[in-house]
């Protein structure tokens, strides 16, 4: 009886490795995909995920400084415009004042070093505006899609960070929110602390602080321009509403309400520069100016805000109970 166990035993087991479903036999390895091949030669990496030799007649290696870096996920791309030429985003490329960035496949982050990070999804399109060549005075112009924002270091008097579309201008001085563009509108959500909106200079030279609307944590509001230079102070309140639980577990508002990692702050190792000189577009030129212009302001300090309980820093002037009324450039239109 043991016997015929037996011989039932081995039986069964050569029946399962030798004419089952699980029958062993040589590996074989798909070809990659042609997608997979392009995208990772767009963001300067071979198939095999290493880094490419990069082109010395486009690019080159730096030590300096930079307004800001950028950073792609695995097998993400985007690219770069800068002079009225393209080019391929790769990790650690430098990023200067009128450069646009439009993301292609996956995800993007634009650094800032030290201070925070924004992260774009395939589809968006954006231009980077700085004000000054020191310190955080800076504009993202979102011409296409959405990008989030996470500052993790409380912005001084003298610097300013902001998102304008459709002529909608998001600013904050430490804080985390998203933007997208919604047909002629906006929608802004807050994931930490607070934002003020108000119209672009563009739209309206006169920037009167009755115009501006506070967005707080856990809130957000969809407008257009127009509705912000022509609707009353008490109307546009009531735009502002709760976001549901849906829009809080999307990926954009999960990426604003945790903590930066530190290593994604620092500038990279071995930063890269493109040969291309910066070059701000045309269209973009009067917006530079405008915010050079607010720079020069001392009377800027007094439309600032303190964000709740990160307390004023020291050399902080603290928000003026007067209603600051600014008058812009004449050359804006």
């Amino acid at each position: 009886m043991t016997k015929k166990i037996f011989l039932l035993s081995v039986v069964a087991t050569l029946t399962f490795f030798g004419a089952g479903c699980f029958k062993l036999g040589p590996r074989i390895v798909k070809a990659p995909d042609k997608n997979q091949v392009q995208i990772a030669k767009s963001e300067g990496k071979t198939p095999n995920g290493t880094a490419a030799p990069l082109d010395q007649t486009k690019y080159e290696n730096s030590s300096g400084n930079a307004l800001a870096y950028l950073k792609l996920e695995d097998l993400s791309a985007a690219e770069v415009a800068r002079g009225g030429s393209k080019f391929s985003g790769v990790d650690g490329l430098e990023l200067a004042s009128g450069d646009e960035v439009s993301v292609t496949t996956g995800t993007v982050y634009i650094v800032y070093p030290e201070a925070g990070a924004s992260r774009l999804e395939a589809g968006t399109d954006l231009v980077l505006l700085a004000g000054a060549e020191d310190g955080m005075f800076m504009q993202l112009e979102l011409m296409a899609g959405r990008v989030w924002t996470r500052l993790e270091k409380l912005l001084g008097p003298s610097e300013s960070y902001a998102v304008e579309g459709n002529g909608v201008v998001a600013t904050v001085r430490g804080t985390s929110f998203g933007m997208e563009l919604k047909g002629d509108a906006v929608e802004v959500q807050v994931a930490d602390h607070k934002v003020e909106i108000s119209p672009s200079a563009t739209m309206d030279p006169v920037v009167d602080a009755k115009k501006y609307i506070t967005v707080l944590a856990g809130e957000g509001v969809r407008l257009a321009a127009r509705q912000l230079t022509t609707t009353d102070p008490a109307t546009l309140k009531t735009l502002v509403r709760r976001l549901s639980i849906g829009e809080r577990m999307a990926s954009g508002y999960l990426f604003g309400i945790r903590k930066l990692d530190s290593a994604l702050m620092l500038r990279p190792v071995q930063p890269i520069r493109l040969r291309a000189a910066p070059a701000v577009p045309e269209q973009f030129k009067d917006r530079v100016q405008y915010l050079q212009f607010l720079r020069l302001l001392d009377s800027r300090a007094t439309t600032t805000f303190s964000a709740p309980d990160r307390g004023v820093i020291p050399g902080e002037i603290a928000t003026s109970t007067q209603t600051p009324v600014i008058q812009g450039p004449t050359i804006l239109k």
